[in-house]
Formats: structure tokens, sequence, C-alpha cells
């Protein structure tokens, strides 16, 4: 072999050696690229189907209501199996109780005023509580490897009341007043708010609630889709912990008035000692995706 073509051949295989390191780099690069930890995940979520102002009732029946969540969550990864989730949930509840019968008797003045004792009776006395909340959850979450993962998230939830309300329904308010001074009793005339009422129907009332703190608690399986996407199916608890009624206690239910004597606003259940203990409670299934960034 001539010098020549020795040169050549080395020439090429050079040429060659450095070719095939440029491509071992390049895939390698590719490879650190694609499988570059996710730092974080966002997070979509609606859940539901119980969510309820949930109380102790005496003497009357009490119906959680339903309701629902949405959010959008950060998920900040601690480690591969950690994350620390920060939230931003709306939140809807309802609640209903009921009492077969209704009664009650106060001291009062009417609209001339002379004392008397007012009396009410009233039939299938209904009141529904309807709130919306804001709600802050913040949660530490553990989930196994692979693609099918079990998950489950730890934390607590700080819920601001932004539209809250109650409703009132008596199928029938019978009214009367004595007048001891007389020892005479009134069950008319219904201009001076003694008689007989029928359907009764009062909406939108005013319903003062604090802030609510709970206590959350979720587990399921985390669907892994892609390498940075997945979808979440889960059982959600949120057990509150305070007492959100923030009103005046009353003793009675419906309020006489010598303004206008035949027209009674009406107090809500949660501010008498028939009910305690107000607490923002919800369970259900929980449907989430994320995408991690």
């Amino acid at each position: 072999m001539n010098i020549k073509k020795y040169n050549k051949m080395n020439h090429l295989i050079s040429n060659k050696m450095r070719g095939i390191l440029v491509l071992v780099i390049s895939l390698n690069f590719c490879y650190s690229a694609s499988s570059q930890e996710i730092k974080g995940e966002i997070i979509g979520s609606v859940s539901g189907v119980f969510s309820t102002l949930d109380y102790s009732l005496n003497g009357a029946s009490l119906r959680n209501g339903k309701g629902g969540q949405v959010g959008v969550h950060y998920g900040y990864h601690l480690s591969e199996n950690y994350s620390l989730q920060l939230g931003l949930e709306f939140q809807s509840v309802s609640s209903s109780s009921r009492y077969e019968v209704i009664r009650g008797s106060y001291n009062a003045t009417d609209s001339e005023g002379e004392d008397f004792e007012f009396r009410y009776r009233g039939t299938n006395f209904q009141e529904q509580q309807k709130a919306q909340f804001v709600s802050i959850p913040l949660v530490v979450q553990y989930e196994t490897s692979g693609v099918s993962r079990f998950y489950i998230a730890v934390g607590g939830k700080v819920a601001l009341p932004i539209d809250t309300y109650y409703e009132t329904d008596i199928k029938t308010l019978n009214t009367s007043g004595f007048y001891r001074q007389y020892n005479v009793e009134l069950f008319d005339p219904e201009f001076a708010g003694f008689g007989t009422y029928r359907n009764i129907n009062v909406n939108d009332q005013d319903l003062e609630l604090k802030t609510a703190f709970s206590a959350t608690l979720e587990l399921g399986i985390k669907q892994m889709l892609s390498s940075n996407n997945s979808i979440y199916i889960g059982l959600f608890f949120d057990y509150g912990i305070n007492d959100l009624y923030d009103g005046e206690e009353f003793e009675d239910l419906v309020n006489y008035s010598n303004d206008i004597p035949s027209e009674f606003t009406y107090n809500t259940i949660l501010g008498t000692s028939n009910a305690s203990e107000v607490k923002l409670n919800a369970y259900g299934v929980k449907l989430k995706y994320s995408l991690g960034i």
C-alpha cells in the first residue's frame, strides 16, 4: 500500500468516526431532552355529587343537598412520587330542613300600642339553604410509579362564601293574638296579623356565613396518557372543621311586626336553638386532567 492510499483511507475512517460521534452525541441530547424530569403539572378538576351545609337539628328532618366543584390546580413535584398542589375552586352547596309542625309564642305590641302574646302554628314548614364558595385547597399528594398509578392526597381547604341565602316555604300558617289584659284570644282580622295564611313562599333571604375551614382527603387512580399528561379518577371527602353560622340568634321562626302586621318575616332555622354546628361537608367522585410542564 502506497502512502497516498494509506492517507486517503485514514482520512475516510476519521470522517466516519467523527460522523458516528456526532450522531451519538445528538441522540444522547435528544434522549436527555425527551426524558427531562417534569417539575410540575396544571390540573383541571370537576367533582360532585354531595356538597352540603351539614348541621345538627332537633325535631325536624334534614336533607343533604347535591352540589359540585370545578377548579384549577398547580402541582409542584417534590420528587418522583410526591407533589404539593395548590388550587382555586368554585363550590356550590345546598341543604334543606323540614318540620311537619312548627309553633311558638312571644310577647309583642300591636299597631295600636297594646301588648299581647303573638301565637303561631305552621304545617309543612321547609327551609332550603343555598351557598356558593370560592375555595383554596392545599394538599400533599403521594403516587406510585408506572402507567397506572394509585394516588392519595391529604390537606386542607379554605372556603370563602360569596353568595348565601335561604328560602322559606309553609303550606299553612295560623296566627292569633292573646290579650291577657282582656283575657281574649283573637284569630282575626288578617290585616292585624291574625288568621290563616296559605302557600307561603319567600325567596332570597340573606344567610350570614363565616369562612369555612375543611380537612380534605382524596384517593384514586392516576392514568398516564403520555409522558406529560394524565387523567385522575378518584373519591374525595371534605370535612368541615368550624361552625359557619354568623348571624343573629333567634328563638322563633316567624316574626310579627306592627308596621305591617299581615306581612311576616321568617328567620333561618340555623339561628334557632334547634340547629347547631353548621359545617361545610362534601364527598363524591372527582375527575381531573393534568398537563405536565
